[in-house]
């Protein structure tokens, strides 16, 4: 596994934020969107970060740009941003200077799926559409528009989001669970009522549906994100890829296998997970330095549910570690291992298939 990490193109994405949106065109006009006075660029609710690359292009593009480069986004406000040359322009705050352009169209490209990150990634399109009558029809990512907020609706924008049935939200406890300095948690787990009080401050109101077992928070990774096709049926074909294995995950992995082999070795163990933590904090002051043991595990195991959130492996963690009891209400071992096998599957053997035990 050492070598995998060392002898490969993976590495972490800087902005844990960017890791779970989807590849993004922006698109402007000129010169209703163009002040070439400030050198801004107006886009309605944009996502764009500090740095993040984007690919220009356009027919006729403006007088210091070139069609078909990348250049850096620097972030003015949630609806402007600027263009840089370079990642230490960013830095300095030295936009390139727009000087002139006709009437024309204009794209910013952002890509956030497939990434440097991106160990093994299901792609989801929303490109053709589908219908509850026919699931396999559908190349959408289903479980997003289940997972969406109900009712989700902004004035004069809903901000980020479109809605969708507000199942499988996260609990208090699990929100709760992480430092209130790690960057992840409000990255991972969106809590409707600080999201609405923070755009409510800068003008734009927002109102929502509760759904079964609301709880006040949403699977923030896979939510319905704005700017897909929205072909029907739209809460059926959300874009969103599917992050199945990420270079994190890795790093976790090979934490735990060195802290478990024959011969542990928890200082290699310590370092995969911090950099892994080093990235949620922004820094090594939370870094761990002498854990080992079952006590270094316990932290790895906590780590991987921190990171994970939300990404469909925590169960299967907590059974593999033997755990699931402690946490999951109703867990009956023995039995719960296991998922049922669909009475349709037995069928098709020609009931030549026994049920998974306690089923």
């Amino acid at each position: 596994m050492d070598e995998v990490i060392i002898n490969n193109n993976y590495s972490l994405v800087e902005n844990f934020a960017d890791l779970f949106e989807n590849d993004t065109t922006f698109e402007f006009e000129n010169p209703s969107h163009v002040d070439f006075d400030t050198d801004i660029i107006e886009i309605e609710d944009h996502i764009l970060l500090n740095g993040k690359p984007v690919l220009y292009e356009s027919v006729a593009p403006l007088d210091g740009l070139t069609s078909g480069t990348i250049y850096y986004a620097i972030a003015v406000d949630y609806s402007h941003i600027k263009l840089a040359a370079t990642k230490q322009d960013v830095i300095d705050n030295r936009p390139i200077d727009l000087t002139s352009g006709v009437a024309s169209v204009h794209t910013l490209f952002a890509q956030y799926e497939n990434s440097q990150e991106s160990v093994f990634e299901v792609q989801y399109s929303d490109m053709e559409g589908g219908g509850f009558g026919c699931f396999a029809c559908v190349e959408g990512n289903i479980a997003v528009g289940f997972s969406g907020i109900r009712k989700y609706v902004g004035s004069p924008f809903g901000p980020r989001f479109e809605s969708g049935y507000s199942f499988n939200v996260p609990t208090q406890e699990a929100y709760d669970s992480y430092n209130e300095l790690d960057t992840r948690r409000d990255m991972s787990i969106l809590d409707i009522e600080k999201w609405v009080e923070q755009w409510g401050s800068l003008g734009i109101t927002i109102s929502y549906g509760e759904g079964y077992e609301h709880t006040g928070f949403f699977n923030r990774k896979y939510l319905p994100r704005k700017r897909d096709a929205n072909i029907p049926d739209p809460n059926l074909t959300n874009p969103n890829n599917y992050r199945a294995i990420r270079y994190a995950d890795v790093l976790l992995m090979a934490a735990e296998a060195h802290n478990n082999k024959s011969n542990p070795n928890p200082s290699i163990a310590r370092d995969y997970l911090n950099l892994v933590r080093e990235r949620a904090f922004g820094n090594s002051d939370f870094n761990v330095t002498s854990l080992s043991g079952n006590a270094l595990n316990q932290t790895i195991f906590n780590e991987r549910r921190l990171e994970l959130m939300g990404e469909g492996h925590r169960f299967f963690d907590l059974v593999r570690t033997e755990q699931a009891k402690n946490f999951i209400t109703g867990f009956q071992e023995g039995k719960h291992e296991l998922f049922p096998i669909p009475v349709v599957e037995i069928e098709l053997t020609g009931n030549n298939w026994e049920q998974n035990p306690g089923y």
